[in-house]
């Protein structure tokens, strides 16, 4: 796991390096991308700025990530889309095994296809999944045993995850459901299992934020490896041949 962190964050780093850019050789549904249509993104010197600047909850993925990811092919998105799936089919099956609380899968789904639409955004980066559902199941878990179930427990927890999220820059919206769901949660439950839930469900976030991540840095490097080569054919074609 650290070794694929260290590749991971390598790759990301070679991706803000000033470097020519590679028009969209078709277009895609929905993408507005195609040949000619020029840059998608403002350049690396923007992205990594805007990553150290206010409102790091909102700083976009890399620009090549974000080109490349605009050319997969369909078979490509459902491949990156079948993680996300299984892992949320799974977890929902041991959350009914073990507590018969669905609630607290809602947020999972939530952010495991937030994950896989935008891995490197600003609001779904390691840090602001660990910080912002922490602090949701820590409020709604202390509105629940301070108020117990209910409107009042559940308002509580809501806003005050808003309010923590937003004051430390660290928003990951999906965690305004994992408070609701703890502060909503029904029956007699073990609070030790709870709290082992939720950190099994964190954990997995982290693992599929990574595992998106490098997924799509393969992608990103087939697709350009597939363009270099196009390019060099072009080449070896407009060179004279020596006996002409």
């Amino acid at each position: 796991m650290h070794g694929m962190g260290h590749c991971i964050q390598s790759d990301l780093e070679q991706m803000d390096r000033p470097g020519p850019f590679r028009l969209h050789s078709g277009r895609r549904p929905g993408t507005g991308a195609g040949r000619g249509d020029g840059p998608l993104l403002p350049p690396a010197a923007v992205m990594r700025a805007s990553r150290s600047a206010p409102h790091r909850s909102l700083a976009p993925s890399p620009a090549s990530l974000r080109r490349s990811r605009a050319r997969l092919s369909l078979g490509s998105e459902l491949a990156l889309a079948a993680l996300p799936t299984a892992t949320v089919l799974g977890v929902l099956a041991l959350v009914h095994a073990l507590t018969r609380q669905p609630l607290l899968t809602a947020s999972l789904a939530a952010s495991a296809f937030l994950i896989y639409l935008d891995p490197e955004h600003g609001a779904n980066r390691v840090e602001a999944l660990v910080v912002s559902q922490t602090l949701a199941v820590a409020l709604g878990w202390g509105a629940y045993a301070i108020f117990g179930p209910g409107y009042l427990a559940t308002a509580v927890a809501l806003v005050g995850t808003i309010f923590g999220m937003v004051a430390m820059d660290l928003v990951h919206p999906p965690a305004v459901a994992t408070a609701m769901s703890f502060a909503l949660r029904t029956g007699t439950v073990s609070n030790v299992v709870l709290f082992l839930l939720a950190l099994g469900i964190t954990v997995v976030l982290i693992v599929l934020q990574r595992a998106a991540t490098w997924a799509l840095i393969r992608f990103r490097d087939e697709i350009e490896g597939v363009d270099d080569e196009a390019g060099d054919g072009d080449a070896v074609r407009s060179t004279p041949s020596s006996g002409t």
